[in-house]
């Protein structure tokens, strides 16, 4: 196997705490309101060849993953005292789209993955509640999803719902994703990956894992992009080793961290 894929662990950090550890990231400190072009680290214009030029696009976005979102009152408190943009209104937890991710993170993902878009087949490992699978498939044509997911998230109910709304042929493996029956019903179907999501089980063996499952299932020039690479340090030991062997097209903290490579010399 390629070196830039880890078969052992890429550093001794194994705790899946919460505590954010020693982590640079040239946009943890922006405006989230500023333009996606500024909002995105500058290897984004040194490394891609696509330009990133969505400013009034990513304010779009951006409203309409807050309006269906995981609302709460530090979603709301984003937004001015003068009310939400026209036409935005928000829902509940139950009555939007349940999104585990932060909605300004999410929205600049989106804005990114549209440059690269539309997409033939995509793998998400860990679904969750099924927020950010519904949303990204809203506002970016994906012909064909396969989910893998164990079920045992306590949202997993919100993505039971979520699953009519899917605009995407859908393909559901349910179990672990480090399990030999997972891994053979995946390599079954006989399908490599344009746009990836690891966004699973957040300990050191299952991470590793599912970037391994890249390497067996990514197209060239294949999109994958991670969730939590700042707040639990197994994903941030991934991401480091990820993201130094393949370019950089995003990379955000606002709370919980989110990154995005392209797979280029697989």
């Amino acid at each position: 196997m390629d070196s830039r894929w880890c078969e052992a662990p890429p550093s001794t950090a194994s705790s899946s705490g919460s505590a954010r550890p020693d982590y640079e990231n040239p946009v943890a400190r922006v405006n989230p309101f500023l333009l996606v072009s500024y909002l995105v680290t500058d290897r984004v214009e040194r490394r891609s060849t696509v330009p990133c030029r969505l400013g009034e696009e990513y304010g779009k976005i951006r409203d309409y993953v807050a309006a269906r979102g995981c609302i709460n009152t530090r979603t709301k408190a984003l937004y001015p005292p003068t009310g939400l943009p026209e036409g935005v209104s928000f829902g509940d937890f139950d009555g939007g789209y349940a999104a585990m991710q932060n909605e300004l993170e999410l929205a600049a993902l989106i804005c990114v993955l549209l440059q690269y878009g539309p997409f033939r087949s995509s793998l998400d490992i860990g679904v969750g509640s099924g927020g950010s699978t519904r949303m990204i498939r809203d506002l970016i044509p994906i012909e064909e999803t396969v989910v893998i997911d164990d079920g045992s998230n306590e949202d997993y109910q919100h993505w039971v719902k979520a699953k009519p709304h899917i605009k995407s042929k859908l393909t559901e493996i349910i179990g672990d994703s480090t399990s030999r029956e997972v891994a053979q019903q995946l390599a079954d179907l006989g399908k490599k990956f344009d746009l990836i999501a690891i966004d699973g089980a957040h300990d050191l063996p299952h991470v590793m894992n599912d970037w391994n499952l890249v390497a067996q299932h990514a197209m060239e020039g294949a999109i994958v992009w991670f969730h939590d690479i700042v707040i639990i340090r197994d994903v941030t030991s991934v991401w480091k080793h990820a993201s130094c062997h393949f370019p950089v097209i995003y990379e955000r903290y606002i709370e919980q961290g989110t990154g995005a490579i392209i797979l280029l010399g697989t």
